[in-house]
């Protein structure tokens, strides 16, 4: 009886790992990445973000930095873009910073007003790369 139950474990335990190969090796999701430039130059920092289409369209996004942005993983669909962007990232001041003044803020280069903002893509499978010029 020993024997039979022993041989028993190599075959569930086959089947297993197989399962967990199979299920690990498909992949609902495509990276995508790109550049983002103003007027040809790449943006200096900002954010895009990706929005389903259809009411309850899932997001995905990621931070923009120098022109160069990477979303690893977004399901293949019709997305609505949007991008914002500054001449820098954001700058953290101290309660004595505004005090004392002098402290710049960010230009900001692309705001959620943009005309551009709201264009439609399509993510199809393998890898995506989209450029945007605002």
């Amino acid at each position: 009886m020993a024997i039979k139950t022993k041989w028993l474990h190599i075959p569930v335990s086959l089947l297993a790992v197989l399962a967990l190969v199979a299920v690990a090796g498909c992949s609902d999701t495509v990276g995508v990445s790109g550049n983002v430039t103003v007027d040809g130059q790449p943006l200096p920092y900002g954010h895009i973000g990706l929005q389903g289409s259809g009411s309850g369209g899932e997001r995905f996004g990621a931070e923009i930095s120098n022109g160069k942005y990477s979303i690893p993983s977004v399901p293949p669909g019709k997305y609505e873009v949007t991008i914002t962007g500054e001449d820098g990232p954001p700058v953290q001041v101290t309660a004595e910073q505004a005090r004392q003044g002098g402290v710049q803020a960010a230009k900001e280069l692309i705001t959620l007003s943009h005309p551009k903002n709201g264009q439609t893509v399509d993510i199809v499978g393998g890898r995506n790369s989209l450029d945007f010029d605002y």
